[in-house]
Protein backbone atom coordinates (compact mmCIF):
# COMPACT_ATOMS: atom_id res chain seq x y z
CA UNK A 1 0.00 0.00 0.00
CA UNK A 2 1.25 3.76 -1.03
CA UNK A 3 -0.47 6.54 0.59
CA UNK A 4 0.13 9.64 -1.17
CA UNK A 5 -1.21 12.63 0.71
CA UNK A 6 -1.53 16.46 -0.09
CA UNK A 7 -3.78 18.59 1.29
CA UNK A 8 -6.70 18.52 -0.85
CA UNK A 9 -6.26 14.46 -1.30
CA UNK A 10 -5.48 11.21 -0.71
CA UNK A 11 -4.97 8.81 -3.03
CA UNK A 12 -3.82 5.14 -1.91
CA UNK A 13 -2.29 2.62 -4.23
CA UNK A 14 -2.83 -1.34 -4.00
CA UNK A 15 -1.33 -3.83 -5.40
CA UNK A 16 -3.19 -7.42 -4.94
CA UNK A 17 -1.51 -10.90 -4.32
CA UNK A 18 -3.04 -13.26 -7.04
CA UNK A 19 -6.04 -14.76 -6.39
CA UNK A 20 -7.75 -11.87 -4.18
CA UNK A 21 -10.27 -9.47 -6.14
CA UNK A 22 -11.39 -6.14 -4.73
CA UNK A 23 -15.04 -6.59 -3.07
CA UNK A 24 -16.52 -3.08 -3.60
CA UNK A 25 -19.13 -3.00 -0.71
CA UNK A 26 -19.79 1.04 -0.49
CA UNK A 27 -22.41 1.12 2.15
CA UNK A 28 -21.99 4.31 2.98
CA UNK A 29 -20.33 7.91 2.00
CA UNK A 30 -20.52 9.16 5.63
CA UNK A 31 -18.02 10.85 7.17
CA UNK A 32 -15.85 10.29 4.14
CA UNK A 33 -15.31 6.81 4.28
CA UNK A 34 -15.63 3.85 2.46
CA UNK A 35 -14.81 0.69 2.96
CA UNK A 36 -13.04 -1.71 0.89
CA UNK A 37 -12.26 -5.52 1.67
CA UNK A 38 -10.14 -7.85 0.26
CA UNK A 39 -10.61 -11.36 -0.03
CA UNK A 40 -9.75 -14.49 -2.25
CA UNK A 41 -12.17 -14.10 -5.28
CA UNK A 42 -13.80 -17.74 -4.34
CA UNK A 43 -15.05 -15.95 -0.74
CA UNK A 44 -16.19 -12.30 -2.18
CA UNK A 45 -19.75 -14.14 -3.01
CA UNK A 46 -19.94 -16.23 0.50
CA UNK A 47 -18.82 -12.65 2.56
CA UNK A 48 -21.13 -11.21 0.58
CA UNK A 49 -24.65 -12.89 1.70
CA UNK A 50 -22.79 -13.10 5.55
CA UNK A 51 -22.68 -9.04 5.47
CA UNK A 52 -25.86 -8.15 3.63
CA UNK A 53 -28.72 -10.90 4.71
CA UNK A 54 -28.27 -13.10 1.39
CA UNK A 55 -28.57 -10.19 -0.86
CA UNK A 56 -25.82 -8.80 -3.30
CA UNK A 57 -26.20 -4.84 -2.39
CA UNK A 58 -23.82 -3.82 -5.13
CA UNK A 59 -25.25 -6.23 -7.57
CA UNK A 60 -28.66 -4.57 -6.95
CA UNK A 61 -27.23 -1.00 -6.74
CA UNK A 62 -25.60 -1.62 -10.25
CA UNK A 63 -29.28 -2.60 -11.25
CA UNK A 64 -30.51 0.48 -9.76
CA UNK A 65 -27.93 2.70 -11.75
CA UNK A 66 -28.57 0.47 -14.74
CA UNK A 67 -32.54 1.05 -15.14
CA UNK A 68 -31.87 4.34 -14.37
CA UNK A 69 -29.66 5.12 -17.24
CA UNK A 70 -32.40 3.26 -19.54
CA UNK A 71 -35.11 5.35 -18.07
CA UNK A 72 -36.97 3.03 -16.20
CA UNK A 73 -37.51 5.14 -13.47
CA UNK A 74 -40.28 2.90 -11.47
CA UNK A 75 -37.80 0.08 -11.18
CA UNK A 76 -34.78 1.99 -10.59
CA UNK A 77 -37.17 3.87 -7.75
CA UNK A 78 -38.06 0.65 -6.61
CA UNK A 79 -34.53 -1.12 -6.10
CA UNK A 80 -33.06 2.09 -4.63
CA UNK A 81 -36.04 2.13 -1.81
CA UNK A 82 -34.97 -1.33 -1.02
CA UNK A 83 -32.01 -0.54 -0.52
CA UNK A 84 -32.40 2.50 1.21
CA UNK A 85 -34.65 0.52 3.70
CA UNK A 86 -31.57 -2.00 4.61
CA UNK A 87 -28.94 1.07 4.90
CA UNK A 88 -30.37 3.99 5.56
CA UNK A 89 -26.33 5.62 5.31
CA UNK A 90 -26.54 4.14 1.53
CA UNK A 91 -26.24 8.40 0.25
CA UNK A 92 -25.29 7.58 -2.80
CA UNK A 93 -28.57 5.96 -3.48
CA UNK A 94 -30.90 8.40 -2.04
CA UNK A 95 -28.77 10.96 -4.09
CA UNK A 96 -29.91 8.83 -6.88
CA UNK A 97 -33.73 8.32 -5.99
CA UNK A 98 -33.43 12.08 -5.17
CA UNK A 99 -32.39 12.86 -8.80
CA UNK A 100 -35.14 10.25 -9.84
CA UNK A 101 -37.94 11.99 -7.90
CA UNK A 102 -36.81 15.67 -9.73
CA UNK A 103 -36.85 13.93 -13.10
CA UNK A 104 -40.72 12.45 -11.93
CA UNK A 105 -41.58 15.54 -10.68
CA UNK A 106 -41.99 14.91 -7.17
CA UNK A 107 -39.78 17.86 -5.55
CA UNK A 108 -41.30 17.70 -2.35
CA UNK A 109 -39.81 14.26 -1.99
CA UNK A 110 -36.68 15.30 -3.27
CA UNK A 111 -36.52 17.80 -1.17
CA UNK A 112 -37.07 15.83 1.62
CA UNK A 113 -34.50 13.49 0.61
CA UNK A 114 -31.64 15.77 0.00
CA UNK A 115 -32.38 17.97 3.39
CA UNK A 116 -31.60 14.30 5.11
CA UNK A 117 -28.72 14.16 2.89
CA UNK A 118 -27.60 17.62 3.86
CA UNK A 119 -28.07 17.01 7.66
CA UNK A 120 -25.38 13.99 7.54
CA UNK A 121 -22.48 15.67 5.45
CA UNK A 122 -19.79 17.47 5.97
CA UNK A 123 -20.15 20.95 5.06
CA UNK A 124 -16.95 21.09 3.33
CA UNK A 125 -17.20 18.30 1.38
CA UNK A 126 -17.64 18.18 -2.62
CA UNK A 127 -21.14 15.94 -1.79
CA UNK A 128 -22.37 19.21 0.27
CA UNK A 129 -21.98 21.05 -2.58
CA UNK A 130 -23.59 19.05 -5.30
CA UNK A 131 -26.28 18.49 -2.49
CA UNK A 132 -27.12 21.70 -1.93
CA UNK A 133 -26.94 22.10 -6.23
CA UNK A 134 -29.45 19.30 -6.82
CA UNK A 135 -31.51 20.75 -4.06
CA UNK A 136 -31.59 24.62 -5.56
CA UNK A 137 -32.50 22.32 -9.20
CA UNK A 138 -35.41 20.69 -7.22
CA UNK A 139 -36.88 24.12 -6.06
CA UNK A 140 -35.96 25.95 -9.55
CA UNK A 141 -38.39 23.10 -10.95
CA UNK A 142 -40.97 23.13 -7.81
CA UNK A 143 -41.20 26.91 -9.43
CA UNK A 144 -39.81 28.35 -5.68
CA UNK A 145 -36.96 30.59 -6.93
CA UNK A 146 -36.44 32.09 -3.09
CA UNK A 147 -35.66 28.65 -2.28
CA UNK A 148 -33.55 27.88 -5.17
CA UNK A 149 -31.80 31.56 -5.06
CA UNK A 150 -30.80 30.67 -1.06
CA UNK A 151 -29.01 27.10 -2.01
CA UNK A 152 -27.21 28.22 -5.31
CA UNK A 153 -25.43 30.44 -3.30
CA UNK A 154 -25.18 28.62 -0.13
CA UNK A 155 -23.33 26.28 -2.56
CA UNK A 156 -21.19 29.23 -3.63
CA UNK A 157 -20.57 30.18 -0.73
CA UNK A 158 -19.51 27.29 0.84
CA UNK A 159 -16.70 27.34 -2.21
CA UNK A 160 -18.22 25.43 -4.72
CA UNK A 161 -15.82 25.87 -7.99
CA UNK A 162 -18.97 24.09 -9.91
CA UNK A 163 -19.99 25.83 -12.91
CA UNK A 164 -23.31 24.63 -12.14
CA UNK A 165 -24.10 26.77 -9.01
CA UNK A 166 -23.18 29.89 -10.84
CA UNK A 167 -25.20 28.59 -14.15
CA UNK A 168 -28.26 27.77 -12.08
CA UNK A 169 -27.98 30.96 -10.32
CA UNK A 170 -27.71 32.91 -13.73
CA UNK A 171 -31.12 30.92 -14.39
CA UNK A 172 -32.79 31.78 -11.04
CA UNK A 173 -31.95 35.62 -11.51
CA UNK A 174 -32.91 35.24 -15.05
Amino acid sequence: ITIEQSKEKVSIILNLKQGYKLSPEIFSTKDNIVKISFLPVNDLKEQDKQETGGEDIVGVFNSAVEEQSKGNLDKAESLYTDLISKNDDFYIAKYNLAKIYIDKGKYDDAVSILLSLLEKVDKKSENYNLFLNTFGTAYYLKDDLDSALKRFSESIINGSSSFQSYFNLGLVYE
